[in-house]
């Protein structure tokens, strides 16, 4: 059996209108709409995982998609994005508990926060994808799994997973709440459909 991997991207943050750097954004009305959208779009998917880093923007949209499939949210810290800037620190263990009581944090978690030390070295953000990939390897076949995580570190699971030339430099554009699948069988990788929108189709910022 498969194991399907739905890689998704947070919906819209006031980041992505403005360009500024808040390190921890939570979503935007639109970016609220997106997910729920996503939830909809994977109500069929029969998901057995619901994965999000540990950001504000990331466990927001993945909040819809627990709920729909009856699960709680899983947080694991190597989906956080890849820090080209300034270091920051998460919000406090006991502060994400109660901003997401549906949430399961990870022990290792400090009470006053993941530290994320800028800008992130190369070789420190390639460990982490690889701990994704054997972390993702390593689930019982027939799970389907849902990873809300971020643009930048989504486009290097997929580069990864589709193992570029040595040397090689590609990136996948990852837009808000877009939805890549991929499934991973024994021996091979199928890639289903990547940065997948069709279902923001019609979707207008309520806030407008």
């Amino acid at each position: 059996m498969a194991t399907d991997v739905y890689l998704l991207r947070h919906g819209q943050t006031p980041n992505n209108i403005t360009g500024e750097r808040i390190y921890d954004a939570g979503l935007t009305a639109l970016g609220r709409a997106q997910a729920q959208r996503l939830a909809q779009a994977l109500a069929g998917a029969g998901l057995s995982l619901v994965v999000a880093s540990p950001l504000r923007r990331s466990l927001e949209t993945a909040r819809p998609l627990a709920a729909a499939a009856g699960i709680r949210v899983s947080v694991w810290n190597d989906l956080v994005e890849h820090n080209r800037w300034d270091p920051y620190t998460s919000l406090p263990r006991d502060e994400l508990g109660r901003l997401f009581p549906e949430a399961e944090i990870e022990s290792e978690m400090p009470a006053g926060g993941w530290p994320y030390p800028g800008p992130e070295a190369a070789a420190d953000v390639a460990a982490r994808v690889g701990r994704l990939q054997h972390r993702i390897a390593a689930l019982p076949e027939g799970t389907a799994v849902a990873l809300v995580a971020h643009g930048t570190l989504n486009g290097m699971l997929l580069a990864a997973w589709l193992g570029p030339a040595p040397g090689a430099r590609v990136s996948f554009s990852q837009d808000n709440a877009c939805i890549s699948h991929l499934r991973l069988e024994a021996g091979g990788l199928h890639v289903v459909r990547c940065n997948d929108t069709a279902h923001l189709a019609g979707l207008r910022d309520p806030a407008s």
